[in-house]
C-alpha cells in the first residue's frame, strides 16, 4: 500500500521535557502546513505514537544527541529468529540474503527530501 500510494510523509515532533509524537500522512493526506514548510503538529490530529517525557515514566535524559538513520535490516533480531518457521528451504536468513541477491533488487530507500525544523 505504501508504494502503491506513492509514499507519504513521516513526521516526528520532539518537545524536550514534554513528549515525542509520531505521525504518518499518505501522499493524498499531507497537511497543507507541511507543504508550506511551516509544520504545526497541534493541528494534525491523533499521532500514531506518543511518548510522555517526564521523570517518572520516561526521563528526558534518555533522548539527546539523536541522529536520523535510514536502515534496511534483512536479518535482525525479529526476522532472523522467525525465518526458519516462515521460509522453509533455506538454512538461515543470512544465507538466504547472501545467496539470493536478485530477491533484493527493489530493497532501497527513495527520498525526495529530509527536513528538520526547530520551534521558534
Amino acid at each position: 500500500n505504501f508504494n502503491a500510494g506513492k509514499g507519504g510523509v513521516f513526521a516526528l515532533e520532539w518537545v524536550t521535557g514534554q513528549h515525542i509524537r509520531s505521525y504518518f500522512f499518505p501522499r493524498n493526506s499531507i497537511p497543507q502546513d507541511i507543504w508550506d514548510q511551516a509544520p504545526n503538529p497541534d493541528n494534525w490530529g491523533t499521532p500514531y505514537a506518543r511518548f510522555e517525557l517526564n521523570d517518572w515514566t520516561c526521563p528526558t535524559g534518555h533522548f539527546k544527541n539523536n541522529q536520523i538513520v535510514f536502515d534496511t535490516t534483512f536479518c535482525g533480531d525479529w526476522a532472523g529468529s522467525t525465518f526458519p518457521q516462515t521460509c522453509t528451504g533455506s538454512t538461515s536468513c543470512v544465507d538466504y540474503v547472501k545467496y539470493n541477491p536478485s530477491d533484493f533488487q527493489e530493497a532501497y530507500w527513495l527520498l525526495n527530501y529530509v527536513r528538520v525544523y526547530n520551534r521558534a
